[in-house]
């Protein structure tokens, strides 16, 4: 199999880390995305500056789970069958189109760019 970009991927995880540049003045701004069933909204985490601490163990084993699987696909890349980035965001808010009124809070959330339909930035209008 030949290595592919996820363009969306690539999309998020440039929008993510300007919205983490304090120099960009978007830091009050939180990633929302939008998929079929809900919006999702937190803070966007770099892969890349994770850290295996025990500090943060919720984020330590988003970390682990990314080096496994980039591992095996460096191994074996043509048994790779799937190669979504996924986004990683902490302090998550998820409200279901169903129930807007219906809050659900994760510390953390690995989300595959393949179940994305859009995103934007912002604050919800509760935060406000």
């Amino acid at each position: 199999m030949q290595n592919k970009i996820d363009i969306k991927g690539v999309k998020l995880n440039t929008i993510g880390t300007f919205l983490n540049n304090p120099e960009a003045g978007l830091s009050k701004n939180k990633l929302i995305l939008v998929t079929n069933s809900s919006l999702i909204y937190g803070t966007f985490v770099d892969q890349n500056k994770l850290i295996i601490d025990t500090e943060n163990a919720e984020l330590a084993l988003h970390k682990v789970a990314l080096e496994a699987a980039k591992n095996i696909s460096l191994k074996k890349p043509e048994a790779t069958i799937n190669n979504s980035v996924s986004i990683v965001l902490k302090d998550v808010t998820i409200m279901p189109l169903s129930a807007p009124s219906v809050k659900i809070n994760l510390q953390t959330l690995s989300l595959f760019s393949d179940q994305i339909l859009g995103y934007t930035y912002g604050s919800l209008s509760e935060d406000q």
